[in-house]
């Protein structure tokens, strides 16, 4: 548990030292790179879930150590949230557009080519071990 949630929380730096760089070089490279991640975090959160669930059936874990896992996983998807955000924010002022729930839409039903590499190089880096 310990070893995916090392995993978990460096995604989430990540995410939180992209989002900084992106406001303050108002970077829309960095920024574009955010919401990828945001979305590997999503999963991995859903991850982290299900395997405390096997480790709590196989009596390796706890309940108790359980809220603590959900509170830390909880807080984090925040902060990853609140990144995605701030990216979101710089690139539609920067395209003059203020809509985020339509940009976040079009982004991922679109396909894009730069999200869909992003996505899948955050996925291999972000691995949880077996």
């Amino acid at each position: 548990g310990m070893a995916e949630l090392e995993v978990y929380t460096s995604a989430v730096t990540r995410i939180l030292n992209l989002a900084v760089t992106a406001f303050d070089a108002q970077n829309e490279d960095a920024a574009r790179a955010v919401e990828p991640l945001e979305t590997v975090i999503d999963e991995l959160r859903e991850e982290l879930k299900d395997r405390h669930v096997q480790r709590l059936r196989t009596g390796v874990c706890t309940i108790e150590m359980g809220f603590i896992l959900t509170d830390v996983v909880t807080d984090c998807e925040r902060v990853a949230d609140h990144c995605s955000n701030i990216a979101v924010c710089l690139i539609q002022t920067q395209e003059d557009g203020y809509e985020m729930h339509e940009y976040l839409d079009k982004l991922k039903e679109d396909e894009d080519p730069f999200f869909e590499q992003m996505f899948e190089e955050y996925r291999k880096e972000y691995r949880l071990p077996s």
